[in-house]
């Protein structure tokens, strides 16, 4: 099995500026990523997609591929993750080798665990066409809501309104996304078709950096210790 990681670490971010590359204990944002990834065996490669060139400055001590300067169009805010993904997958497999699946691995969840990545990727290996998404269980709304339904003894994402009874509601948390490359080109999206959920209990792993004060939170976090 044979799986590419994608970090999307793209120059614009308009609730924290330069988020993906803030300096968070010692190091940039988007380089706990890189580091989540090492020494896992089905990993064959990570790339880091990016239009800013100070991040790739940045990654010329990290061992990863730089496809080039990201396109604009695959740069600004109506780009899709999908396309930026495909974009990389497209370059990797024309000058390097075909691969089996996509990790995608967004910079603003600094947390998240080698083991949930490896939990993923077992996942992954029993069902190639299935979509892979952490998920934890809701605190607040989100527009990306499910439940968990157990079906076959496998366990499935089903999509549920915010305004429903359900107990357990479950919302993507944006730390891991393993999908298959024919999948990812031809559905052009991580939600559709089969998904099976990772429940990441903790609230710590869970934290997805998108302002100011999530990246406070999160230096609590590291600065205490939390898991």
């Amino acid at each position: 099995m044979k799986i590419l990681s994608i970090i999307l670490a793209r120059k614009g971010s308009k609730r924290l500026p330069n988020k993906n590359k803030k300096q968070l204990g010692g190091k940039p944002l988007f380089v706990w990523s890189i580091d989540s990834v090492k020494d896992i065996e089905e990993i064959c490669d990570t790339i880091v997609s990016t239009d800013d060139q100070s991040i790739i400055e940045l990654c010329k001590d990290q061992k990863v591929i730089i496809p080039g300067i990201r396109p604009h169009e695959l740069s600004d805010d109506t780009a899709s993750s999908a396309d930026a993904c495909i974009h990389s997958l497209n370059w990797y497999e024309k000058n390097i080798s075909k691969v089996d699946g996509i990790l995608l691995l967004q910079p603003t969840s600094p947390f998240r665990k080698k083991e949930t990545i490896k939990e993923g990727i077992s996942i992954f290996c029993k069902d190639l066409d299935a979509t892979i998404l952490s998920v934890s269980k809701l605190k607040h709304q989100s527009k990306n809501l499910f439940n968990i339904k157990n079906k076959e003894r496998n366990l499935y994402l089903d999509s549920v309104s915010s305004n429903s009874k359900e107990k357990d509601i479950f919302a993507v948390n944006g730390a891991i996304y393993i999908i298959s490359p024919q999948k990812l080109r031809n559905d052009k999206s991580f939600f559709s078709g089969k998904l099976k959920p990772i429940v990441i209990k903790s609230d710590v792993e869970s934290i997805d950096i998108d302002t100011l004060f999530d990246f406070e939170l999160a230096k609590i976090a590291l600065n205490n210790k939390i898991k």
